[in-house]
């Protein structure tokens, strides 16, 4: 991510129009208004458009603004977004799910600097900076060549979240900040937000630390405050978590031995690493990462688990 970043940074003063690129969650709403914010147009209107919410019969309308009458419904006047962005950046988010109609129509914009609301016989001039996004490859984005060469002039791709695990603790905290700053992860989570894969990205990330940090009781989120429905498919390891306090299928670890005196300690991390091991279904690497310890220690504690006899 720092790569798309350092590549936004450099073209934030040009007016280059942007199409960036990359699965459904990524983040281009968030680098589209990075972008804006870093250029001369920052005190400006910043106009999202998500292209495929509009129905085709009212995207012209939507874009370009309509006169009182033009069509039934048309009870007033509407500028549209263009004419909202002025001066401005316009990001059109899923920009291939629009018609062939309206591609011809928003060529025709970009290629004069100028709108014609519908109804209205009236051409009205634009200056705006156009940031353009897909979640499509290329060869699969269903667009007109004319006019993608036009908004293209820069691309970014942005890779998904489980390309780039080395972002996940920097987002996760600013994002907690954002929603709740007085709370913060045990390192259970910080471990396991490592080995999850994301399917939805940046914005599954920020679902998990809203839900959590509302379920939370205190002011360190535990595996015990993760949801299933903002998962898709829960983990075994907040499965447990959620199903047990620490104190049963042989996670509790006494101090005392049955005579009242105090365990070897030798015989205590020997259970608590037992325990992880298991706690993740095997997975040494997950179970390291949440005892902070090297794996090497781990995956000596699991041979002798798989030798010692039932």
């Amino acid at each position: 991510m720092q790569e798309c970043l350092e590549r936004a940074a450099r073209i934030a003063d040009t007016n280059l129009s942007v199409f960036l690129i990359g699965e459904t969650g990524v983040g281009k709403g968030i680098l589209a208004e990075a972008i804006h914010k870093d250029s001369p147009r920052r005190d400006q209107p910043f106009v999202k458009v998500v292209c495929s919410a509009i129905p085709s019969e009212l995207i012209e309308s939507t874009l370009f603004g309509h006169k009182k009458g033009a069509f039934t419904g048309a009870y007033a006047d509407a500028i549209g977004k263009f004419r909202s962005a002025n001066g401005g950046t316009l990001f059109l988010d899923e920009i291939g799910e629009l018609s062939p109609s309206a591609q011809v129509k928003l060529l025709d914009a970009v290629e004069t600097r100028s709108i014609q609301p519908v109804g209205d016989s009236r051409t009205y001039p634009i200056d705006i900076r156009i940031i353009a996004a897909t979640n499509k490859n290329f060869d699969a984005l269903n667009m007109r060549e004319d006019l993608f060469f036009r908004l293209c002039q820069y691309s970014i791709s942005i890779p998904p979240l489980r390309d780039r695990k080395e972002d996940l603790q920097r987002l996760s905290a600013i994002f907690l900040r954002q929603f709740d700053g007085d709370r913060c992860f045990n390192d259970e989570i910080t471990a396991w937000f490592q080995t999850y894969d994301w399917p939805g990205n940046v914005r599954q990330l920020i679902n998990v630390i809203q839900s959590a940090a509302v379920d939370c009781d205190g002011l360190v989120i535990r595996m015990q405050d993760i949801r299933a429905p903002q998962l898709g498919t829960k983990p075994k390891a907040v499965e447990r978590a959620q199903e047990t306090s620490g104190e049963s299928q042989g996670f509790r670890i006494n101090l005392l031995d049955q005579e009242g005196r105090f365990r070897h300690l030798g015989d205590m991390e020997r259970q608590i690493k037992e325990a992880a091991i298991a706690f993740y279904d095997g997975n040494i690497p997950r179970a390291a990462a949440a005892l902070g310890i090297n794996p090497s220690t781990l995956y000596r504690r699991a041979r002798g688990m798989r030798a010692a006899p039932e």
